[in-house]
């Protein structure tokens, strides 16, 4: 799943802002899944993509992001603001 497709969205009070740093934009649908669930329940509405896996599944220069399982985000702020 190419994550520059779900970028950002906003639906009544369901609001979802993703920020891209990087060139890897690859993840696989349960990887996506459950970085959504974890966002519903730790409340938060922006997060920091720092990467994960190239579209042939690759994930130079990193050794451990193949396949879209593992990737990067930034750290979380303990304030939950954008």
């Amino acid at each position: 799943m190419d994550i520059r497709e779900l970028k950002n969205y906003e639906s009544g009070n369901v609001k979802f802002k993703l920020t891209l740093n990087t060139g890897r934009y690859f993840l696989n649908n349960k990887t996506w899944g459950g970085l959504i669930g974890a966002r519903f329940e730790c409340g938060y509405e922006g997060y920091t993509f720092n990467g994960f896996s190239n579209s042939d599944s690759s994930s130079r220069p990193s050794k451990f992001h193949l396949n879209g399982f593992n990737g990067d985000l930034r750290y979380l702020r303990t304030h939950k603001a954008v």
